[in-house]
């Protein structure tokens, strides 16, 4: 019997010891596909034309008033340029600028395979299956999932993009060098952009008192505004037992009244957790402003949110 326990227990050893190497293994293959997932993005001008072959899965066209495609290409090789394939259905919450254009990633879904693949919040989408969105609008990237899903067959539900670790600004930069090195009129890529959105808040409890005007720079997050000016998103016994903005309670709460299209998108999680109330209704330490909104503090929720 001893004999037979000590075997067991070797043999228990040896399984846990072989687990442990499987999962060293898949960590190293996810290291080492990022750091060898860096992208020679080759930007071209004014056509737009779907990915033919591999080597066109890191093409990108840019405006310009150029009529010759190859005399328009841009190389652009920059160690922040990266590329991973991902399911068509990404599992990314993209967003961007106040203008709605420079799309980045604003965070992931549950389940979503891209932080694995070393995707980060902040980083910047370059092109999908070779189509850039360099200063195309959020709506106009996600019409190149669409497309990237129509043009795929034979069972293969999956998209390659290339995307830049570091700001709108800084890809920016790097583009319009490399155009100017490249002795290239690619056209302007900036935008004014408002120094300052407006956010107007209405106190549900003091309907016949003035609406607070408060002003923030593009992606500030609501709920933080909200309690620096020191108006509280919470009711009730919720104003001490919250979570601090910790994305743990659900009972910060205000109704977006106008200007929705100026927030960032509303996640799966958020949209479960309130369920039971309007559609306009947002969690607001999860959502940031790009745009002027008018958003109402203190109105009535569903009978759930008393009880998180």
């Amino acid at each position: 019997k001893t004999g037979k326990i000590i075997a067991r227990r070797r043999t228990m050893r040896g399984l846990h010891h072989q687990l442990f190497m499987l999962i060293l293994g898949a960590f190293s293959r996810s290291a080492s596909s990022f750091s060898h997932g860096h992208a020679a993005a080759r930007l071209m001008a004014v056509h737009r034309r779907p990915s033919s072959s591999p080597q066109r899965a890191r093409s990108a066209p840019l405006h310009s008033s150029a009529e010759d495609d190859e005399a328009d290409t841009l190389n652009l090789d920059d160690e922040r340029l990266y590329q991973v394939t991902l399911p068509a259905s990404t599992g990314i919450e993209w967003g961007g600028d106040l203008q709605l254009r420079w799309v980045r990633v604003l965070g992931f879904e549950d389940g979503s395979a891209a932080p694995y693949e070393g995707v980060k919040k902040g980083d910047q989408l370059v092109c999908v299956d070779g189509e850039s969105t360099v200063g195309e609008s959020l709506g106009d990237a996600i019409a190149l999932f669409r497309e990237a899903r129509l043009r795929r067959s034979g069972g293969d539900d999956s998209v390659e993009l290339v995307l830049f670790r570091g700001t709108a600004e800084q890809l920016q930069d790097l583009v319009t060098g490399a155009a100017a090195k490249a002795g290239k009129d690619i056209g302007p890529l900036r935008q004014d952009q408002e120094a300052e959105v407006t956010v107007t808040v209405v106190d549900a409890t003091t309907p016949k008192a003035a609406p607070r005007v408060l002003k923030c720079a593009p992606g500030t997050n609501l709920r933080n505004l909200l309690v620096e000016k020191g108006i509280s998103p919470y009711r009730s016994m919720t104003r001490w037992t919250n979570c601090s903005g910790k994305q743990l309670c659900g009972t910060c709460i205000v109704d977006v009244q106008a200007g929705a299209g100026g927030c960032s998108r509303k996640g799966v999680d958020e949209a479960s957790t309130l369920r039971q109330n309007p559609e306009t209704y947002r969690l607001s330490c999860v959502t940031d402003v790009y745009g002027d909104v008018t958003v109402e503090v203190q109105g009535k929720v569903g009978a759930e949110q008393w009880t998180r």
